[in-house]
């Protein structure tokens, strides 16, 4: 990103719509097209009013997605595994013991750094964040002078100062740290290739997750130019961080076992991919008149055609991956999440087809017609692996509902949503009802099928439970 730190964003989105070609789409490429297109934008903040809305989970239907894929034949390999801690005393106890070994002539003893280690983790399984930290160093310090500049067990006390940093809201301290671990695992893991993935994995998922909560958090001001680029270039970071885990993850000699680490990455490469797709149509306008290219079809510009191939080349490596398991469910399931992709990148052709091929793919399995039908009814919301990503930023969970709103809609042979209008709901609120149908109309839903072909149908009917 150093490359075009210097240059005005209109040079630099000028920039990716010239270079970015299908031909010669690459992933550093792609890493700066990120950065080009989410720097100085605010469109994914979004303030506390507005509500939440989660589909209703009864919906009839075969879910695949809930069959367990088989054992991965390996046991889940951590980049470094904490030991298990058994506190032996309280907090108190603990502290005598260090105030008895200090007076014994050792303040720099490794017993030391072992009890003060202890006691950061009674501390915080107490929920004593501040205290846990303040023992955690004690413990890091003795360490450090024991073992020099990196070894495991500081890192073991990294990890866990993160967590305390992370439980008391302090983004910025716990990024400080996650770089800081990721530099000592980098050394620590050279000949660990799988470790190395997983912290890999971790902070891709850290970066992505940072950038998330500062795009989506609200603001007073705007962030300067520097702050955009950098916050962008975080974004960029991750996504070279999910591919370094998946090249490590895919020349390791037991790769048919780790298939679904694999599959986990490539979602969330596709799933950055189309983020930043979205971000590139919001985008066109101002470029096309920024270019002088106002008479440009849009159409043709629609999606972005790298963004939209690079996402789906990695949901198509997950079928790939997922066929060495000889699970039809588990590949069928990979096999609807592409056709959902392709539906949302306006391929149709490719998803009628991809959705055939994952029917067959449930009847070798041997699943029965009336359950193949429910999984292709017309007006399931398809895939979107965006979703996924914005579960990330959210500091908790929805756990409560305000209430419901039962809508009903048209879907067509493309999956798009027409005459969407609410039936009924446990209270009329006129803000909620209408985000949700402006979301409805730009979302997208699994068509009807006949004889493998897509048809348009007449109504759906859903409910969507909605929190503020």
């Amino acid at each position: 990103m150093s490359v075009v730190t210097n240059r005005s964003f209109a040079d630099v989105r000028k920039f990716s719509v010239k270079h970015f070609s299908v031909k010669n789409f690459r992933v550093k490429q792609c890493a700066l097209l990120l950065g080009c297109l989410l720097a100085q934008q605010n469109v994914l903040a979004r303030s506390d009013s507005d509500p939440v809305f989660v589909l209703a989970t009864s919906l009839s239907g075969l879910d695949i997605s809930t069959i367990a894929p088989p054992a991965s034949g390996r046991e889940e390999v951590a980049a470094f595994a904490p030991e298990a801690f058994v506190p032996m005393a309280s907090a108190a106890r603990i502290r005598d013991l260090i105030t008895d070994v200090e007076n014994a002539g050792d303040r720099y003893s490794p017993r030391i750094a072992e009890l003060a280690q202890q006691l950061g983790k009674v501390l915080q399984d107490d929920g004593q964040h501040r205290a846990a930290l303040e023992a955690y160093d004690h413990s890091f310090q003795l360490i450090r002078r024991q073992e020099g500049l990196a070894s495991a067990g500081q890192a073991l006390i990294l990890a866990a100062k993160i967590d305390s940093l992370v439980a008391l809201g302090d983004m910025e301290a716990s990024d400080a740290l996650q770089q800081s671990l990721f530099s000592m695992q980098q050394k620590l893991l050279a000949q660990k290739p799988i470790a190395l993935a997983d912290a890999n994995l971790k902070l891709a998922d850290w970066n992505l997750q940072y950038y998330l909560q500062l795009q989506q958090a609200p603001r007073l001001v705007e962030r300067t130019e520097a702050e955009d680029m950098a916050l962008a270039d975080r974004l960029a970071n991750a996504f070279l961080q999910y591919h370094a885990a998946l090249w490590l993850f895919s020349n390791n000699p037991a790769t048919d076992a780790l298939y679904a680490e694999k599959v986990t990455v490539e979602r969330k490469i596709a799933a950055v991919a189309l983020m930043v797709d979205r971000q590139y149509q919001r985008n066109l306008p101002g470029m096309f008149a920024m270019l002088e290219q106002g008479s440009l079809s849009k159409t043709k510009w629609a999606h972005h055609p790298g963004l939209s191939n690079h996402g789906s080349a990695a949901l198509q490596r997950a079928i790939d991956y997922t066929v060495a398991t000889a699970e039809p469910t588990l590949i069928a399931q990979r096999q609807f999440e592409l056709a959902d992709w392709y539906l949302l990148m306006d391929q149709h052709e490719k998803a009628r087809d991809t959705y055939v091929a994952a029917v067959e793919s449930l009847r070798a399995a041997g699943v029965e017609e009336q359950q193949i039908a429910a999984v292709l009814k017309s007006g399931l919301p398809v895939h979107d692996p965006e979703v996924s990503l914005f579960s990330l930023g959210n500091d908790q969970a929805v756990s409560d509902f305000d209430g419901y709103i039962d809508v009903a809609f048209d879907v067509n042979r493309y999956g798009e949503a027409r005459n969407a209008r609410v039936l009924a709901g446990t209270a009329h609120d006129e803000k909620a009802e209408a985000d949700l149908l402006r979301q409805i109309h730009g979302g997208r839903f699994r068509p009807g099928f006949a004889q493998g072909a897509p048809v348009d149908r007449a109504e759906v009917t859903l409910r969507y439970y909605f929190a503020r």
